[in-house]
């Protein structure tokens, strides 16, 4: 079976892993008479095209195209006051406390763009991205505030993110088995989930801006075995799980700032450096040379 169109049938709901592994399953016409498409309907499937036809409040729930590793196109046509397509990717409209806000359901593995640009969303949906090979950075505008579970893990040869100022959550696996070298985490970030930026094989350097009343989650930077290099700016009073750097192998010790107390010697299991030797060392030598002019 290669195409299916369900506007012959009295089919509503389109349950969960009904098409899971349907790996000759090439298109999919949705017609009107469907009201639901579960999570992980046609998970891991062949699918390569998308059409929905709808004129009512049909519910997609997260995932329900998820690890579909030949689509290209998902379309929607008809009236949808809850979804909508753009460049092919899909789109929940809500509203969260009043306010109406974009989630992005899920962007095409198969799209080949390097760079995608990420305007007017506001939340990356679970495994939005999940298992996409070809992108290499990410854009984010004002706009997006939460990076969902999942939502770009496996994706292999994303070095950069554009982290803006809205960002406050990046939820469970959003960046685990990413290709990052360098990362930095901004002072705006909230709460960085179990596992985030776990099993990044090419990071090295990692910096930390994340404020006192943040947290950083268990695992969080597990198993990144190249990972030497490792700063934090605001340590002060962060919540931190002590696992967060699991088996990172190749890290010896992180650089905290000056105003950090580091009686313990010791932050997540790992040795403390910090500034405030440095600074009292270049502090002496300044009096030193005042003294002596």
């Amino acid at each position: 079976m290669k195409s299916i169109d369900t506007s012959s049938y009295e089919v509503t709901t389109i349950g969960k892993h009904s098409f899971d592994s349907c790996t000759n399953l090439k298109k999919v016409e949705l017609g009107e008479n469907i009201k639901t498409i579960k999570t992980n309907a046609f998970l891991n499937s062949g699918l390569e095209e998308v059409k929905i036809t709808t004129s009512s409040d049909i519910v997609i729930e997260t995932s329900a195209f998820g690890k579909c590793a030949s689509l290209k196109t998902i379309s929607i046509e008809g009236k949808s006051k809850n979804y909508m397509t753009s460049d092919n990717m899909l789109i929940q409209k809500y509203k969260q406390g009043g306010v109406e806000e974009n989630i992005l359901l899920q962007y095409p593995i198969s799209k080949t763009d390097e760079v995608v640009k990420i305007t007017g969303i506001n939340v990356i949906g679970p495994n939005a991205f999940a298992g996409n090979e070809n992108i290499k950075e990410v854009v984010f505008d004002e706009n997006v505030h939460t990076i969902s579970v999942g939502a770009f893990v496996n994706c292999k040869n994303l070095k950069n993110v554009t982290f803006t100022p809205q960002l406050k959550t990046i939820m469970v696996h959003a960046f685990r088995g990413t290709g990052f070298e360098e990362l930095v985490l901004p002072d705006t970030v909230e709460f960085i989930g179990v596992s985030a930026f776990s099993k990044l094989d090419r990071l090295t350097k990692l910096r930390i801006e994340m404020l006192n009343s943040s947290t950083i989650d268990s695992l969080a930077f597990a198993n990144c075995e190249k990972l030497t290099d490792v700063e934090y700016t605001q340590l002060k009073s962060l919540s931190c799980a002590t696992d967060i750097f699991e088996d990172c192998n190749s890290l010896e010790s992180v650089k905290v700032d000056y105003n950090y107390d580091i009686t313990t010697k010791k932050f997540c299991g790992v040795k403390v450096v910090s500034d405030k030797g440095v600074l009292t060392t270049i502090t002496m030598l300044l009096i030193i040379i005042f003294i002596a002019i």
